[in-house]
């Protein structure tokens, strides 16, 4: 019953698979048959598609051995719908079509001859070598880095030529010449890469929407800091650490968290170096869980490996509980030197293996090790479809890890406090202004103590635990559709890798592409009747829009607070450096330029320039570094007019400026470049609220007596 069953399946694959198999096997690793001055009467694509179409009903003789029914009977509903996919051919007989073959190139007129003179004259001949076409790799690659690639992959005998391609600045194009019998090694799908991150944003969407996990370490993710910067963006997942190369390509780590409070470990941030060891490490508050994500290439230094590791484990030591998880390139399942070097590293430091099984084919190359009760775990690995290596999960659970409860602390604005503050700064008489025994910075700062305690008394603080604040508003568009999608395609991938038999290629492929598809248009259906059941239609529509435009903004550095202050705090002085010396005294040549009866001083504020001043200040909700913001200071313009008379009249006779109003929060604003070079940032000030007024007064009369 099975053998007759796979039978049918066959048939059903052979009407849209006969014309598309030979595209499918030459685009399969984006390697192609090149010209050769040595020329097949038909080459290798035109054989396996003749192949193809005389043998498309033929069964393979260990294909017919499946007697799982399960199996056979999702395989035959997976095959129906990719003939639904498909349908855009039509199989013989259907709208007048016929089959049309390829036909084959001309015979020579004059025949080849071949040589069969002995091996000891002068003149020789040279070995038959294969040309083949590589495309579609990352721009900055080079000879040698395919070289490399290629000689790890068991292919040494290689001759490259770069070639010049259309697009230098999205992929780089290669001549590659093999001998014959490494054909099929270099025509192997796990000989190239399957791609980077950034074509499979959709992918890993979908796949960290249909989980429940909260952080998520990835490795090999091959973008730049600039991508990771800019063109991250997957709904409620944002990313916390990062580390990305610079001067090679590919490899770096990321790490992604959702609904949590995580800060990058800068120390072990620092220590990370390319190729040899890659590392990044976040700070989990919510659980006082440090979660670290290591990638060592299969070409880096082992010593230099285990040499940076240890300094890294010094630095994690300063942590209670620790996961330390990654592709670390050894096989942990053998009596390999290496994995046992790198376990007893791990174990004289209190850490635990906990992945046994394979994590790629028949190999255990990545794993998870943990520091912490080891009864108080669950691992398991995962297909993600997304690599060809398998996923590893871990978790843990709520006795394993002390649980923090980070809070946040605010100060709502509400109608009643406006009353509250009103009230209470009616009472207040400000005769303390009337003093000529106090200097201008004790008097301003006793009315802002006055001012600032009602404000505090009429808002009072609340908290808030950032470990019970629900998830961000995004638009769940991962359906059972997709889900059911994705198990029908892991089940043709496992049957391809066990049988490899070109037709499961050809299906595996359909539904892979169909599955992409399928995740796009969901994302388009979910945000559409998102806009279109909403009350607020224009405002949910927007609220995607930012949602997605913002989260890309975030900017994950390794660079602390006193590396921004000690640049920006040196940064004048660096400039004043680089002015050229032109021995010119400036105060010189003012003083020739101006008159020398030239005369200014600040006239006094009346009451109704103030209110003016504290009115024309832009209508904004954001508070200063002390709470406050202008929408609260112009609700009670006439409770603050006649002391800031005062006050800004007192400043000017003094010619002093209120230090209180000198302290400024300094937000540092990435504009471009590395984010990890604070060379790269501009500082943004955020003054208190009535600097501004003093300010405002001081510009108006200035420019006031520069035009007349």
């Amino acid at each position: 019953m099975a053998d007759a069953l796979i039978k049918e399946i066959h048939h059903e694959l052979s009407k849209n698979i006969s014309q598309d198999t030979g595209n499918n096997v030459r685009s399969y690793s984006n390697v192609t048959k090149s010209k050769s001055k040595v020329k097949d009467t038909i080459s290798n694509k035109e054989q396996v598609r003749n192949d193809s179409l005389k043998n498309t009903t033929e069964i393979p003789s260990n294909l017919s051995k499946v007697n799982d029914k399960v199996q056979i009977e999702s395989l035959n509903k997976i095959i129906h719908i990719n003939n639904d996919i498909a349908s855009d051919n039509p199989s013989p007989g259907e709208d007048g079509q016929e089959w049309q073959t390829q036909k084959q190139r001309r015979r020579r007129a004059t025949p080849l001859t071949t040589g069969s003179s002995a091996s000891g004259d002068s003149l020789k001949g040279v070995v038959k070598r294969l040309n083949y076409h590589v495309a579609r790799l990352h721009p900055d690659t080079n000879i040698d880095t395919l070289k490399n690639h290629l000689i790890t992959k068991q292919i040494p005998d290689v001759i490259i030529e770069q070639l010049k391609s259309k697009h230098p600045d999205l992929y780089s194009s290669f001549k590659v010449s093999i001998p014959p019998e490494l054909q099929e090694k270099l025509l192997s799908p796990t000989t190239w890469p399957m791609g980077c991150l950034r074509n499979k944003f959709n992918l890993l969407e979908a796949f960290l929407q249909d989980t429940d996990i909260q952080i998520v370490g990835i490795s090999e993710h091959w973008l730049s800091g600039r991508e990771l910067t800019n063109g991250l963006s997957l709904g409620d997942w944002k990313m916390s650490s990062a580390f990305s190369r610079s001067l090679k390509i590919h490899g770096g780590v990321l790490i992604l968290t959702k609904s949590l409070t995580c800060d990058p470990v800068v120390e072990v941030n620092n220590m990370a170096i390319e190729v040899h060891c890659e590392v990044t490490a976040v700070l989990c508050r919510d659980y006082n869980l440090v979660v670290t994500v290591v990638y060592r290439s299969p070409s880096g230094d082992f010593s230099k490996f285990l040499e940076n590791l240890e300094g890294v484990l010094v630095q994690l030591s300063d942590f209670k509980d620790v996961i330390l998880c990654g592709d670390f390139n050894v096989y942990f399942n053998t009596c390999n030197a290496q994995a046992t070097k790198l376990c007893n590293l791990l174990s004289s430091f209190g850490y635990v293996k906990t992945i046994q099984g394979a994590t790629r084919k028949h190999n255990c190359i990545d794993n998870i090790f943990i520091n912490f009760s080891i009864d108080n775990f669950i691992t398991s690995t995962i297909d993600t479809n997304l690599s060809d290596h398998l996923g590893q999960s871990i978790t843990v659970l709520p006795e394993a890890v002390s649980l923090s409860s980070r809070c946040l602390q605010f100060r709502p604005i509400t109608s009643k406090g406006r009353l509250a503050l009103f009230n209470m700064l009616t009472n207040c008489t400000f005769n303390y202004l009337n003093d000529t025994k106090l200097d201008i910075n004790t008097k301003f700062d006793l009315f802002f103590n006055n001012v600032y305690d009602a404000f505090k008394i009429a808002f009072p603080e609340k908290t808030v635990n950032l470990t019970k604040t629900k998830s961000n508003t995004c638009v769940k568009w991962f359906t059972g559709e997709l889900r059911t999608m994705r198990n029908n395609y892991q089940l043709i991938h496992e049957l391809h890798r066990k049988y490899g038999t070109i037709n499961l290629l050809v299906v595996k492929r359909r539904l892979y592409s169909a599955y992409k598809k399928a995740i796009k248009n969901a994302k388009i259906a979910a945000n559409n009747d998102a806009i279109k059941t909403s009350s607020n239609p224009i405002g949910t529509m927007w609220n995607i829009v930012n949602f997605h435009r913002y989260s890309q903004k975030r900017v994950c550095s390794s660079l602390s607070a006193n590396d921004f202050n000690v640049h920006f705090a040196n940064h004048s002085v660096n400039i004043v450096k680089d002015i050229p010396c032109n021995n010119v005294d400036p105060i010189a040549i003012c003083s020739a330029k101006v008159p020398a009866d030239l005369r200014f001083s600040f006239n006094l504020v009346s009451p109704s320039e103030v209110r003016n001043l504290i009115t024309s200040i832009k209508n904004s909700n954001s508070k200063d570094i002390f709470g406050l913001s202008a929408d609260l200071i112009k609700s009670n313009v006439s409770l603050y007019t006649l002391p800031l008379v005062k006050l800004i009249n007192y400043s000017f006779e003094a010619g002093v400026f209120p230090d209180l109003l000198k302290i400024a929060a300094v937000v540092p604003i990435h504009k471009k470049g590395d984010v990890n070079d604070v060379v790269n940032y501009r500082p943004v000030s955020i003054l208190p609220v009535f600097s501004k007024i003093f300010e405002k007064a001081i510009f108006k009369q200035i420019n006031w007596k520069k035009h007349h």
